[in-house]
Order: C-alpha cells, then sequence, then structure tokens
C-alpha cells in the first residue's frame, strides 16, 4: 500500500515556513563559545535520539493517513476503524517520545530558538475542545484549503482525531445552548452522515499531521537538515546559538515538560492535587477516548531518560546529561533523577487497567508514581540546574509542588 501524500503545494508552502523561521533569523556569532563535552552530547542526542524519533513519527504518521484514507473511503466497516484506531495509538506513542524534545520547530517561536510552533500543530493537549470539533461536523468546510490556516488548534491535531475515532456516540459534546443544538443542525444529520463526516474530518486530519510530520523529519535530518545543523554547531558563527550553552538550555527547558506537564498536569490533577475539587478527577486525564493515558507518560519518562543517559541503554558510554554530572563529581545528583524516572515508569507499568479506571482501583500506584516523579524533578530544577549552571525556564521557576 502506497502512503497517502498531502498535495505538492502544502508540502511546499511547509517547507517555506521552515526555512523562513531558521534560515531567515540573523545568526549569532559566537567565537570560541561552543564546549566540547556540550558539543559531544548536542550531537548525539541529536544524531542518535532526536532524529530518529522524527523518522519514527513521520513513519507512523504516514502508515496512519492511509488507514485514514481507507475509512473515509468505507466509514461504517468496522475493520477499517479498528486499523484507523491502532494507526492513531502507533503513531501518538512516537509523538510522545517528541513531546519531551521539544526544540527547534517544534517548540515554541516564543521561547525557543528557531521555534515554528509545530507541536501545537500536530498535538494541543490540553488545549482540546471536543464541542468544536461537532461544530466542525455540522460546518463540513474542513476539506476546504484554508481550513487549517483559519481555525483554532483545538479543531485539529492528534487530540482532535482521537475524538473522531474514538467517541462510540452519535450524539455531541456541546451544551444545550450551543447554535447546533438549538437550531437543531445536529439533529438533522443521520447516522450515515456522522460516520461519513467523522471519516472524512479525520482523513483531513491525517494529512495534516503527514504533512508536519515530514517537515519536521527533513529539518532534524542528519548532517544537513536545517534545525539539525543549527543544533549541533551550537557555538559557531553558523549557528543561530551565540553558545553551546544556549542549545543546551533550550534542550534543558524542552525536558522541564516532564516536570510540568507529566508531573503536574497528567498526574497531579487527576490524583487531586490541583484544580480538581473532587478526591479525583479521573475525566482530566490525557487520553479520555482512547484510554492511552498510561502508555502517554511512560513514553515521556523513557524519552526523559533516554536522552539523559545519552541512550536507551543505560550500559551505553554514549554522552548524555549523566556524563556531564559525572565530570563534575555530581554522580549522586545524576542517581536521584534516574532512580526516580525509572521507579514511576515501574509503577505505572504494573498498572493493569486504563489510567482513569486506575484512579478508583489502585489510586496508591499512581500517588506512588507520583511520588517517585517528584523526587526526581526536584532535583531536576534544583542541584542539577546548579551543577550544569542551566536557567530553570520561567513557568517552572516558581514551581515548588
Amino acid at each position: 500500500m502506497s502512503h497517502s501524500k498531502p498535495s505538492p503545494s502544502g508540502t511546499h508552502w511547509g517547507s517555506l515556513v521552515l526555512l523562513g523561521l531558521i534560515c531567515c533569523t540573523p545568526p549569532q556569532t559566537g567565537g570560541d563559545a561552543a564546549s566540547p563535552q556540550t558539543t559531544a552530547l548536542l550531537h548525539n542526542l541529536a544524531s542518535t535520539i532526536i532524529a530518529p524519533a522524527y523518522v519514527t513519527f513521520a513513519d507512523e504518521a504516514a502508515t496512519l493517513n492511509d488507514a485514514l484514507h481507507e475509512l473515509a473511503a468505507t466509514p461504517t466497516d468496522e475493520a477499517a476503524k479498528i486499523a484507523a484506531q491502532h494507526g492513531w495509538k502507533t503513531t501518538m506513542e512516537a509523538w510522545q517520545n517528541i513531546e519531551v524534545l521539544q526544540v527547534g520547530p517544534a517548540g515554541s517561536s516564543l521561547k525557543t530558538t528557531g521555534g515554528a510552533n509545530l507541536r501545537d500543530e500536530i498535538y494541543s493537549w490540553p488545549t482540546v475542545s471536543n464541542c468544536r470539533v461537532d461544530q466542525e461536523i455540522v460546518k463540513n468546510e474542513f476539506t476546504n484549503a484554508d481550513f487549517f490556516t483559519s481555525r483554532l488548534i483545538s479543531s485539529y491535531g492528534l487530540d482532535a482525531l482521537e475524538y473522531l475515532l474514538f467517541n462510540p456516540s452519535l450524539e455531541n459534546k456541546c451544551g444545550s445552548l450551543s447554535t447546533i443544538n438549538t437550531d437543531g443542525d445536529w439533529d438533522a444529520l443521520n447516522e450515515t452522515e456522522i460516520h461519513s463526516r467523522r471519516a472524512d474530518y479525520a482523513k483531513a486530519l491525517g494529512d495534516n499531521i503527514l504533512l508536519h510530520a515530514q517537515n519536521l523529519e527533513t529539518s532534524w535530518t542528519n548532517d544537513d537538515g536545517e534545525f539539525f545543523t543549527q543544533f549541533t554547531q551550537a557555538g559557531t558563527s553558523s549557528s543561530l546559538y551565540e553558545h553551546s550553552a544556549g542549545a543546551l538550555n533550550d534542550l534543558y527547558a524542552a525536558l522541564f515538560y516532564v516536570d510540568l506537564s507529566v508531573k503536574d498536569d497528567k498526574l497531579g490533577i487527576p490524583i487531586g492535587l490541583f484544580t480538581c475539587e473532587e478526591t479525583t478527577c479521573p475525566d482530566e486525564v490525557e487520553s479520555l477516548w482512547a484510554e492511552h493515558s498510561t502508555e502517554n507518560i511512560i513514553a515521556n519518562l523513557q524519552s526523559f531518560q533516554t536522552a539523559f543517559r545519552g541512550s536507551a541503554s543505560p550500559d551505553d558510554d554514549a554522552m548524555g546529561f549523566d556524563d556531564l554530572l559525572a565530570q563534575k563529581g555530581a554522580e549522586s545528583v545524576s542517581d536521584t533523577i534516574q532512580r526516580g524516572i525509572d521507579d514511576a515508569i515501574q509503577s505505572l507499568q504494573s498498572v493493569n487497567t486504563s489510567l482513569k479506571s486506575a484512579l478508583e482501583s489502585d489510586l496508591a500506584t499512581i500517588q506512588d508514581a507520583y511520588a517517585s516523579l517528584k523526587t526526581a524533578m526536584d532535583e531536576f530544577k534544583t542541584e542539577f540546574a546548579d551543577v550544569l549552571e542551566l536557567e530553570v525556564p520561567q513557568e517552572g521557576a516558581g514551581d515548588n509542588d
């Protein structure tokens, strides 16, 4: 089966966006500002972890897109839907590895060197809106050429796709006062139309996700990718980074995702620690429809651990943050962080139900995972940052949870 591809004009536009955001930013000069140890770490992570992660994601996005095109051709075929759901899960797991590595084009244009906000284009959680997706079902305009430039990010991406593929109900998630309910627009759709529009919408989302996946893969291609070169040559006159420490700080800020998004949002809120008025808030889990929350978190933590060690194997001698700490005699800091991450992963892997169900049946284990992760992240944003002279991101500086 051949992969379904976005239109040539769409691909060209996406490449121009990356070229404009990366190549047209005035380079900063830095003389001899590149540290050999930091340069070795950046090159290792870029070539053996980050670039391969984008290759994997692009491959999974292409396979998912094929499944979504098949579903659009046969919207009520159960086998086609199951194939699309499986494709979503494998693509989501591939993306969750990248969530922890938002440097370059995936990162925020306001906070990250070379940032092009592509993360939110692909996956905008926790900015999601099931109602908005249902409103778009009624409008039926997702095949329009300007759809993705004229809609909010909550209307598309892997999060919107999850709702389209896994929501079993034919009802909408808007309130009774929403116009699609007060005007009778939703009720006017029969079952066949709802299935057909959901499948067509999903296909459009798949095309857009694949487009961004391919652009990110190109940007991070080993040796000659536009941002790969900027990142690995940080501290030289040809890089956007004046100092190699600037790239290291961007990477540190990206890894902070585990503290702010994983610890606080994905675990802390559902177990009732933050912004939850009940004992627990199971409806606040990340993946409510596909029940993929635990898998997402494990992928985040494994990706963090891989970047921290410089390799997926703890026995590999590849250059990682643990090596930088060892050079400064701070092995205890490394041990505390790695032990906390490992313990959190083991706790989550021991859960045999969805995270939402575990909040009721096995809350103590989820709380243990949170506690282990908190221990690791407390060290990560204090001793780790102090030893390596890194800048704690502004959004994490006042976080004492």
